[in-house]
């Protein structure tokens, strides 16, 4: 997995683990509920003090729409898809000063807030009950003023508004 955005500059190489169950609407169209959890390490921080990343933990649970955009009866599928939902960031250390007054003064976040994703997934069949997928997906999650902390290590990272990832996924689909 790929990672970019915001998370790439607060945070360093991640790994990620997800799950999903896809509930067939009618031809075309799927509901999606996805499950996913991912974990950024810092690389660049220095031992004592902060350097300009720390480690990233989010979680995230959404549920939305997947149109197939190629013929149902091709081998392979693209599928545009969305989905909105929670997620909880979390982080390692960040600068005192840039938590909210009822938090210690050099915790990390411990947020959850609001999340939406969207991209698209191409897949093959592979057997009769195993896929193949590469997916493009992009991240947002409504952080609001929680991103001070983040921007204060990195100044590309906005002190207010969303937290945004944007990566390249591979997997295996399971059909029952």
């Amino acid at each position: 997995m790929l990672y970019g955005g915001h998370t790439a500059r607060a945070s360093g190489a991640g790994v990620s683990f997800g799950f999903g169950i896809r509930h067939r609407l009618g031809g075309r169209l799927t509901l999606t509920t996805d499950v996913q959890r991912s974990r950024f390490y810092d690389v660049v921080s220095e031992q004592e003090g902060f350097g300009s990343s720390t480690d990233l933990r989010v979680w995230r649970i959404t549920i939305g729409p997947a149109l197939l955009l190629t013929s149902p009866r091709s081998d392979r599928r693209l599928r545009a898809r969305a989905g909105l939902g929670i997620a909880g960031v979390r982080s390692g250390r960040l600068p005192p000063g840039s938590q909210e007054p009822q938090e210690a003064r050099d915790e990390g976040l411990n947020e959850d807030v609001f999340a939406f994703t969207g991209g698209f997934e191409l897949s093959r069949d592979f057997a009769t009950r195993y896929s193949p997928f590469l997916r493009a997906q992009f991240d947002l999650y409504d952080m609001k003023h929680f991103l001070l902390g983040l921007s204060f290590l990195n100044p590309d990272v906005p002190r207010n508004g969303p937290l945004h990832a944007y990566s390249v996924q591979a997997g295996i689909q399971l059909r029952f």
